[in-house]
């Protein structure tokens, strides 16, 4: 997959522009919605949780990764989900927050990314069938 750059429009923060890239609004019966719940840039990548309701109102949760790059009027992202296992790590709050809202992760790539990112917050490694107690 590939990168999609774009003109940037003035007065536009990167975040506010993946914001409106990846927002849609659900129409019951006739359209699929993404709501983000939750965000954090960095220079190198925007990460995000969104909510995803389909045209019957059925609710999934997932982890998009975007890494990013600003030229001059132009921006630029690769998107991919966690279960592709980024090559990026995810700053601890965001991390933390995806954690809570998404405490299962979606396939091999996204366990794996998530170990990355537990070791490099260090941060306790996580065991299948474990239980939080919150």
């Amino acid at each position: 997959m590939g990168w999609i750059f774009c003109p940037r429009p003035t007065g536009v923060t990167v975040t506010e522009f993946l914001r409106r890239e990846f927002t849609q609004n659900h129409v019951p019966n006739e359209k699929t919605g993404f709501e983000i719940v939750h965000d954090h840039a960095t220079r190198e990548a925007y990460f995000a949780i969104i909510k995803r309701t389909d045209p019957a109102g059925d609710i999934r949760h997932f982890c998009l990764v975007c890494l990013i790059e600003v030229s001059g009027s132009e921006i630029g992202y690769k998107d991919m989900t966690e279960s592709m296992g980024p090559n990026i790590l995810a700053p601890l709050c965001f991390f933390q927050k995806l954690e809570e809202l998404i405490p299962e992760p979606d396939g091999r790539y996204a366990i794996d990314w998530r170990a990355r990112c537990r070791a490099h917050h260090g941060l306790p490694e996580k065991f299948v069938g474990d239980v939080s107690c919150s």
